[in-house]
């Protein structure tokens, strides 16, 4: 049996993570744009609110222009997705690797997907000062811990 074949056998969970998170994110931001249009704030500190960024995370590079974020952040980062669901799905890893990178993929694809489906926006309403994100930010930010931190402990061992 091939490498290939043999991971994949062995990390098929990976798909069905990615699918059932990138609906999560999905589901949240469709609550948010019908419910969340005028700020909700709870304890002086998180805010919810409806809101597209046309740039990355905390709005880098929303002033590019629309060609080059269309280029940037639909496209390069859709191919970075893809990708790292190829090389997670053809490739042995450990569990934890496995799921980490799940939640990064489907972040990342949920943002791609925004965008497509949103003009070139993501939709984000979770803030607490320190800009506006989602849930898909959030998945990419604790996978990101999860890899440095997890594989970091793994190869300390």
């Amino acid at each position: 049996m091939s490498k290939a074949l043999y991971a994949w056998r062995q990390n098929w969970y990976s798909l069905p993570v990615v699918i059932l998170l990138v609906s999560l994110d999905q589901l949240t931001k469709t609550v948010a744009a019908a419910t969340l249009r005028s700020p909700h704030f709870y304890l002086n500190l998180l805010q919810l609110y409806y809101t597209e960024n046309s740039g990355a995370n905390f709005s880098v590079g929303a002033n590019l222009p629309p060609t080059m974020r269309f280029w940037l952040f639909t496209v390069g980062f859709g191919l970075v997705v893809v990708g790292l669901q190829i090389y997670i799905m053809t490739h042995r890893h450990r569990t934890l690797t496995i799921i980490a990178t799940s939640m990064v993929i489907a972040g990342g694809g949920s943002n791609v997907l925004d965008r497509i489906i949103h003009g070139g926006a993501v939709v984000d309403f979770i803030s607490v000062g320190l800009g506006f994100f989602n849930l898909a930010d959030l998945l990419v930010g604790s996978g990101l811990i999860l890899l440095i931190f997890g594989n970091h402990n793994h190869s300390q061992s």
